[in-house]
C-alpha cells in the first residue's frame, strides 16, 4: 500500500464484486486490506568516487603522510529514530567497506565492473547484482561481527544525527535509508 510517498506492507483478506459490465470488461469490487508492519518511507544520499583524503598530512615537503582517510562525507537521516540501511556499492571494488557513525559495514567479495552491491537492512540479504542480469548472493561474506551495537555488524541501523561517512572513495556508494513510523504520518 503507497500514500503520499509512504509505504506500508497489506494483506488483501476479501473480495466482494459490487457490479459487472459485461460490455466494457470492468468489475467493480470491495477489497479489505489488513495492514502489516509500519508506514515507511525510503531516502537515499549518493557519494560519487572521489579522491582521497590524508589524514595527518605533514605540510613540509617530506614523501610521506601519518595516515589514509579515504572519502568523507556525512549524512543526516533527517530523523529522530534510528533507521535501517540500504547501502549499494558500485563495482570494480574488492571488499567493499562503507563506514557510516561508529559502525564498518564490510563484504569480503568481488564486484566486477558494471556489477553493483546491495546491502539491505530491511530484508537482510547482502547481493551482487552482475552486468549479465545475475544476482548472486553475497550474505555468507558479509561482515557481521559479535551483532548490532559492536562496530562491525552489517545489517545496524543508522544512528539519528548527522553520522560521518567514509569509504575507500575509488567507487561510488549509495547510502539509503527507512524511515519508519507506526501510525499514518500525515496526520500529524
Amino acid at each position: 500500500l503507497k500514500s503520499k510517498g509512504w509505504e506500508r506492507d497489506a494483506y488483501c483478506l476479501k473480495t466482494e464484486p459490487k457490479s459487472w459490465n459485461a460490455a466494457s470488461g470492468h468489475l467493480t469490487a470491495e477489497l479489505t486490506f489488513v495492514l502489516i508492519g509500519t508506514w515507511r518511507k525510503y531516502l537515499e544520499e549518493s557519494f560519487l568516487p572521489t579522491a582521497p583524503v590524508l589524514a595527518h598530512g605533514y605540510p613540509h615537503g617530506y614523501p610521506h603522510t601519518y595516515g589514509y582517510a579515504g572519502a568523507m562525507r556525512s549524512l543526516d537521516t533527517g530523523h529522530d529514530s534510528p533507521c535501517r540501511p540500504k547501502i549499494t556499492a558500485y563495482g570494480p571494488v574488492s571488499s567493499p567497506r562503507i563506514q557510516i557513525g561508529g559502525n564498518v559495514y564490510a563484504v569480503d567479495a568481488d564486484v566486477p565492473e558494471g556489477a553493483y552491491l546491495v546491502i539491505d537492512g530491511m530484508s537482510l540479504t547482502v547481493e551482487t547484482h552482475m552486468p549479465d542480469g545475475t544476482v548472486r548472493d553475497d550474505y555468507a561474506h558479509a561482515l557481521r561481527g559479535d551483532g548490532e551495537g559492536r562496530g562491525e555488524y552489517v545489517f545496524e541501523t543508522i544512528k539519528p544525527g548527522v553520522q560521518p561517512v567514509s569509504w575507500a572513495g575509488t567507487y561510488g556508494v549509495e547510502v539509503g535509508w527507512w524511515v519508519e513510523e507506526t501510525e499514518v504520518p500525515w496526520s500529524e
